[in-house]
């Protein structure tokens, strides 16, 4: 009820009779019900004014933290086009973005050709194995990424296994981070 004392709109009283008006806003117990369509307008907007700032700070800065952020798959699919045009960042961190395996295409075509980024953290964002695969056929071909950090990313065995046949190929990645991921010993 306190979360809901926050929402709820402020009583007016009429001018007239002195009584308790509401501000004409209907409120239910319903999932989704309570936001207006203003509201998800103004929302929409806003995130679309979020993701142009991001853009604009991916394209111009040499250390990028985007971590946190909830952009999600849609929101990285955006912001990895500033990356093919981004000749200065060297350190971009996507952790914690509900980024999944369809995000990680996103990266397809942008990091092949972007020899300036050494380190990508997406730690945090439940990629799996599916992701890990995905990102590993990426970057076989990438000469700049030398740290990968993928440290609760939700990869198992047929991950791990992606990732290794990726450093096999691919000899400038130094640093691979797996922490707490569902990797078995074999």
């Amino acid at each position: 009820w306190k979360v809901v004392e926050n929402f709820l709109p402020l009583k007016r009283k009429d001018q007239n009779s002195g009584e308790p008006t509401s501000s004409g806003v209907t409120w239910s117990f319903a999932a989704g019900s309570n936001l207006s369509t203003s509201t998800s307008i103004k929302a929409q907007k806003e995130s679309k004014k979020n993701l142009n700032k991001f853009y604009k700070e991916l394209r111009t800065l040499k250390t990028v933290n985007m971590a946190g952020r909830q952009f999600g798959d849609e929101g990285l699919f955006f912001l990895a086009e500033s990356l093919a045009y981004n000749k200065s960042a060297e350190e971009v961190d996507f952790s914690g973005n509900a980024i999944t395996a369809a995000g990680i295409e996103a990266f397809d075509g942008i990091l092949q050709i972007n020899t300036a980024l050494k380190t990508l953290n997406l730690s945090g964002n439940i990629i799996g194995d599916e992701g890990a695969k995905c990102l590993s056929d990426i970057l076989i071909e990438n000469v700049g990424i030398q740290k990968l950090f993928l440290n609760s990313t939700n990869i198992g065995d047929e991950g791990a296994k992606a990732i290794s046949d990726l450093l096999k190929k691919n000899k400038t990645i130094r640093i691979v981070q797996l922490s707490n991921n569902t990797i078995e010993y074999s």
